[in-house]
């Protein structure tokens, strides 16, 4: 016979103060899942339960819960527990640890359903923010027991190495069957302390992963460790970078080391800090005495270092010199730049090549040239001769023509050619001497513009007479440069005599001739640009390499163009033309500053 709810009641809960006192929310629940008692706690926490379901008043529903934990004590009669999330009566979410337990009356049959809920809402908030920590570090995080066991893993490590319910750490972390030789977990456990080490494994598909271990005690029973946690930070990617950018490093000193340029750069304080073989075979210097040791100021040019003042940007000079251990001046061609990080000067650098050979082969092809020259002024020189006697020849003919026949009119005509060509090869004579003895150059500071335009105003006249329109070309700012200016005026008043006789031989009705002058990559260059009657092609063979001159009988010795070569040979320049046949030419003279003649140099020559 079973007792009604109302014995129960006051002969269970009612009678003993306890039940409104224990901090626990008790509730007495039947089959219906309807409330029939509950304490203060209970009230407090979940509001008045008075005619309602547990349901209602724990989850705010209308139904039972899909997952109901009474109903199967109900079945089974077995004390249960479980952390439930249920609602407050204010409606706000709250974490409990629900002990569940069957109330049997006299005959052992369950009638009632005893809840007891403890709130545990900040311990369930603490355990979710610290497993939200636990998963989301960026590292593997694993507990591992005294038998090597992983019993617990962060997401990040599940992730790369898989599940690791039951295995042990060396089977996941390196697919090992027994334990490493130099196992941090194992020191731990053996001494307790904490330890650092550089472990490879492999992840799930099999890849290397490189990681930065450290291991330490998380539980300690009298004294011994019983639990090790492992934290490991994947070093990978960083291990690879490392890799590469030695292969790099390694790369760009293997270039530096067989670059055939010589390379030198200095710190922030200037301090040599590179110096390839290049360099070091050109000036001299041990690498001990150079590296870490030498300032910027000891080898580089004083010229680069005044450039990298007066530049922010990169310099380069044609030509320059570099004093080597022994105190000899190399000249060298080099280039350089500051080198810069977040707009600050972090050194400097040297690219430099060295011009002694190449110096070497230009005094050679000078020296060709000049040889050249002579040896084109003798056969022109005979030619012009053998031209001279034959006209000698013919006048004596006659000469002896007429006094044989005593014929004065003959006789004289013929002292009149013998005098023509005496007057001519005398002229000749003289004009070649002067050319081959030449005259010493007389080098100072000129301004290149005024040159030209001394030109211009010799010519400008005679020019527009002749009906030729006369053009320039002129850039003023061209500055100082050491030259003859006689010399170069006399190079420049024959070819613009040339231009101006080429026009007048030609048939144009508009003869131009154009005079130019500009500098380009450290040369300076005027231009002679005529369109008059040009060069055909056997002319153009001709012009440079005997007496030759287009200007008929008695009006040219052809010396014009060799003396301006020469002159301009001698302050290392070089004359080239471009020429054709009824269309007109183009000369141009062009000096390089780095091989004109120092003033001081022909001063002392003199």
């Amino acid at each position: 016979m079973s007792i009604s709810m109302k014995e129960i009641n006051s002969k269970k809960w009612t009678d003993f103060d306890l039940f409104n006192q224990v901090p626990t929310s008790i509730a007495v629940i039947d089959k219906k899942y309807m409330i029939v008692d509950a304490n203060k706690k209970f009230v407090e926490t979940f509001g008045a339960w008075e005619g309602k379901r547990c349901f209602e008043v724990y989850k705010h529903r209308k139904r039972k819960c899909p997952h109901c934990f009474a109903s199967k004590t109900f079945i089974d009669g077995k004390t249960r527990v479980s952390e439930e999330e249920r609602r407050d009566l204010e409606g706000n979410l709250r974490y409990s640890l629900v002990h569940i337990s069957p109330y049997r009356d006299s005959s052992g049959e369950i009638t009632h359903i005893i809840e007891m809920s403890t709130d545990v809402t900040e311990r369930a908030r603490i355990q979710k923010e610290y497993r939200t920590i636990f998963d989301n570090v960026p590292c593997y995080i694993t507990v591992i027991n005294r038998n090597f066991e992983v019993v617990n893993s962060n997401r990040h490590f599940q992730n790369t190495f898989g599940k690791d319910a039951g295995k042990y750490c060396f089977d996941i972390y390196k697919k090992r069957k027994e334990i490493c030789e130099k196992c941090p977990a194992k020191m731990v456990f053996k001494d307790g302390r904490t330890h650092h080490s550089l472990q490879e494994g492999y992840d799930k598909k099999g890849h290397k992963v490189i990681y930065m271990v450290t291991t330490t005690p998380y539980s300690k029973e009298d004294r011994q460790v019983n639990y090790v946690i492992e934290m490991a930070i994947d070093i990978t990617e960083t291990f690879l970078l490392e890799d590469r950018l030695k292969e790099t490093l390694e790369f760009q000193q293997i270039t530096i080391d067989n670059a055939i340029d010589g390379i030198i750069a200095s710190n922030r304080d200037g301090i040599i800090n590179i110096y390839n073989p290049s360099a070091k075979n050109l000036i001299k210097y041990p690498k001990t005495k150079v590296l870490g040791k030498m300032s910027e100021k000891e080898i580089y040019p004083s010229e680069f270092l005044k450039e990298l003042e007066r530049n922010d940007g990169a310099v380069m000079l044609r030509e320059g010199e570099i004093t080597d251990r022994k105190g000899n001046s190399i000249p060298i061609v080099f280039s350089g730049t500051r080198l810069r990080k977040d707009d600050q000067d972090v050194g400097k650098v040297m690219f430099f090549q060295d011009l002694s050979k190449i110096k070497q082969l230009e005094n050679e092809m000078l020296e060709a040239e000049r040889l050249a020259a002579v040896g084109q002024t003798v056969a022109g020189l005979a030619h012009g001769i053998k031209n001279v006697l034959m006209g000698l020849e013919g006048g004596m003919y006659v000469v002896n023509s007429g006094m044989k026949r005593d014929n004065n009119e003959l006789v004289k005509q013929g002292w009149g050619m013998l005098e023509n060509n005496i007057e001519k090869i005398s002229s000749f004579v003289k004009e070649f001497l002067s050319f081959s003895r030449g005259t010493a150059l007389k080098v100072e500071l000129t301004r290149p513009y005024f040159m030209a335009t001394d030109i211009v105003d010799l010519y400008k006249d005679t020019i527009e007479r002749s009906g030729i329109v006369f053009s320039t070309e002129l850039q003023e700012d061209i500055a100082e440069a050491p030259m003859d200016p006689h010399g170069i005026h006399t190079c420049l008043a024959n070819l613009v005599s040339n231009a101006i006789d080429a026009c007048l031989m030609s048939t144009r009705k508009k003869p131009k001739i154009t005079f130019s002058l500009f500098e380009k990559n450290d040369t300076i260059c005027y231009e002679i640009k005529d369109n008059g009657c040009g060069m055909d092609y056997e002319v153009k063979k001709k012009v440079f390499t005997s007496f030759f001159t287009t200007k008929g009988s008695g009006q040219g010795t052809g010396l014009g163009l060799l003396v301006t070569r020469k002159m301009v040979n001698a302050h290392g320049g070089k004359v080239s033309f471009k020429s054709t046949l009824g269309k007109g030419s183009v000369f141009a003279l062009e000096f390089p500053r780095n091989r004109l003649p120092s003033p001081i140099e022909e001063k002392d020559r003199s």
